[in-house]
């Protein structure tokens, strides 16, 4: 009776490792493929419930425009109620465009950082806190807490309550709005024209006043605006 040939030949043994090492070497190429196309081709998710975070096509145009840094310093309390919406808002503006350097400092809890800031910005009042200062070779624009929010005063004025209740957060409107006016070299300014029954950019009535339209151009496109009368001009 011959003798029960080896169960496990050494060419059997030879062909399955080297299926092992294709094997291997098609995991490792599916790996650098995988984190080739999330690097060229990433996409952000939002799992956050807060609409008010996720940044509009008008802020990624004014991102994508960016030429030069634009440093942003959070000069806040830590424990102010608006701080952590501040924060998270400019971690969208930081993962869209790498030209926003945001820096944050506590002026309460961080005494040296907060008189560099103080002494780099000239902040000499009681009022000067709560502030996103944004910074752009030299150009600035101060955001204070207060151009944050919307409030509702109509409780206040129908005396049901003594405090005014913030009821909308403008975070990106401001922000986007101040990126845009300090990395662009020219100051564009607009004019509104008197003297002949013009539109008042002052005048708050909802028919003729174009209070809103003045709001727009300073809030949302950072351009300052005056009036002007031909017929008295120099």
């Amino acid at each position: 009776m011959s003798e029960p040939l080896p169960s496990f030949s050494l060419a059997r043994r030879s062909s399955a490792l080297l299926n092992v090492a294709l094997a291997v070497v098609a995991l490792a190429a599916l790996v650098v493929m995988a984190n080739y196309l999330a690097l060229r081709h990433f996409r952000r998710v939002h799992v956050s419930a807060d609409n008010q975070l996720r940044l509009s096509a008008r802020t990624f145009q004014v991102l994508a425009s960016l030429t030069n840094t634009v440093r942003v310093t959070v000069y806040f309390d830590s424990e102010e109620a608006l701080y952590g919406r501040v924060v998270a808002l400019l971690k969208e503006y930081q993962a869209v465009s790498p030209r926003i350097v945001v820096e944050r400092v506590d002026y309460i809890r961080d005494g040296p950082a907060a008189r560099a800031i103080k002494a780099r910005y000239n902040l000499t009042q009681m009022t000067d806190k709560n502030l996103v200062i944004f910074d752009c070779q030299g150009r600035t624009r101060h955001v204070s807490a207060s151009e944050l929010s919307d409030y509702d005063i109509n409780s206040v004025v129908q005396q049901k309550t003594k405090e005014v209740r913030r009821t909308h957060f403008r975070g990106e409107m401001v922000f986007t709005s101040a990126i845009y006016g300090v990395a662009k070299p020219r100051q564009l300014k607009a004019y509104f024209l008197r003297g002949h029954g013009e539109h008042d950019p002052d005048n708050t009535d909802q028919s003729v006043g174009y209070s809103k339209f003045g709001a727009i151009l300073k809030d949302e496109c950072s351009i300052p605006f005056a009036t002007l009368n031909l017929v008295t001009a120099p």
